[in-house]
């Protein structure tokens, strides 16, 4: 699943919280170790950028252990994934 979250380490992406601005970072779990670096990072910067041209709000942020979802919020992500496609 692809989510962001600040303090939860199952998630995708994570932006921790932490006291100094200069420690501020951001964290990609889910690239595939035999990825080519470049070639992910890149994606996940034109990602990022495309989100701030276009104003695309990411969504509330997954702050739950996302290996520990209730049946019935799992049963859910087929269906979301279904109106993703319906979308384009």
């Amino acid at each position: 699943m692809l989510a962001y979250s600040a303090r939860n380490r199952s998630a995708s992406i994570r932006i921790p919280v932490v006291a100094s601005p200069k420690a501020r970072r951001i964290e990609a779990r889910f690239p595939d170790p035999a990825a080519n670096p470049y070639l992910a990072f890149t994606a996940l910067l034109m990602a990022g950028l495309d989100g701030i041209i276009n104003k695309i709000h990411p969504g509330d942020a997954m702050d739950k252990n996302l290996y520990d979802l209730p049946p019935e919020e799992e049963a859910e992500i087929p269906k979301k994934l279904q109106a993703l496609w319906k979308k384009r």
